[in-house]
């Protein structure tokens, strides 16, 4: 997915987690297939999953995620994470990893008739999340302010021309920026909330994952799930329970269209799935105005 990826296998991920069970006991190790592109992901047994970043930029949101997985315990009615084991650099792998709880059940599909209160799941989880005590808070470039993304979206945007209608995002991406305001109200935000990251079962929402982004910053940020997941009935739901202000829903509308437009060049041929969500994120920024 990666130029730069430290080539990660099943063997090198049971050798490193063999120390984390009894001598001589067996468990089973097999690639995750996901979306996800800091992280590969490897199930070990049934209960455990195993984080590894396939690039050294994402390596310090390894520890980030590590950190507050314990503080965050407890929290949710979602289910999320629970640390197991924190994996030091050493000479077979040159970066943190991480051993977490598994939860059961499938990542969502924005494309699935039959996930059922997501809306109401999502918008309590978000509620939850910017509730957190901010002490400590560490610092991610996910949840700042819109206005420093400005450069790097319009340059992202040019490169989308054969995918969406640049001059409709153009529009659709300053109507965001002028949501925008200097002293945004911090609370503590996911920063990634994508279908990889929402979990499934049975046709509702049971967990969230991927804590990695984890911020200070503009709440914002975690309203980008009512694009890149969530219908036009949904959406407004969501809105309902989150009882956001129309200046925030603008700019989680930002939010939505910039992480969309660095996403869609760049994994166009390397994330085939994620390119096609991004593009989804257009189409229903276009779709509903509001």
């Amino acid at each position: 997915m990666h130029d730069n990826e430290f080539p990660i296998n099943v063997e090198l991920v049971r050798s490193l987690v063999r120390t984390k069970f009894d001598p001589g006991q067996e468990f089973e190790v097999t690639a995750v297939d996901s979306e996800g592109t800091d992280n590969a992901l490897y199930r070990v047994g049934g209960r455990l999953v195993a984080r590894f970043p396939r690039i050294e930029s994402a390596s310090l949101n390894v520890r980030r995620e590590w950190e507050w997985l314990g503080r965050l315990a407890g929290r949710f009615k979602l289910s999320i994470p629970e640390p197991v084991h924190f994996g030091e650099p050493g000479a077979t792998f040159p970066w943190p990893w991480i051993l977490t709880s598994w939860i059961d059940g499938e990542c969502a599909r924005a494309d699935d008739p039959g996930l059922r209160g997501a809306a109401d799941d999502l918008g309590a989880f978000i509620v939850e999340m910017h509730a957190v005590a901010p002490e400590g808070a560490p610092r991610s470039p996910r949840g700042g302010n819109l206005v420093d993304r400005d450069e790097a979206t319009r340059r992202a945007l040019a490169k989308c021309g054969r995918w969406i209608n640049v001059e409709g995002a153009l529009a659709e991406w300053d109507r965001a920026l002028s949501a925008t305001v200097e002293a945004v109200p911090e609370v503590m935000v996911h920063g990634d909330l994508a279908p990889g990251n929402v979990i499934v079962r049975d046709g509702h929402v049971v967990g969230v994952i991927d804590f990695s982004t984890i911020t200070l910053g503009d709440g914002a940020c975690d309203f980008m799930v009512a694009w890149n997941l969530l219908d036009a009935a949904a959406r407004r739901q969501l809105r309902l329970v989150s009882e956001v202000d129309e200046a925030t829903w603008l700019r989680g509308r930002g939010w939505a269209l910039s992480v969309a437009a660095l996403q869609l060049p760049y994994y166009a041929t390397r994330n085939r799935a994620l390119a096609a969500n991004s593009r989804r994120v257009f189409a229903e920024l276009a779709a509903d105005p509001e």
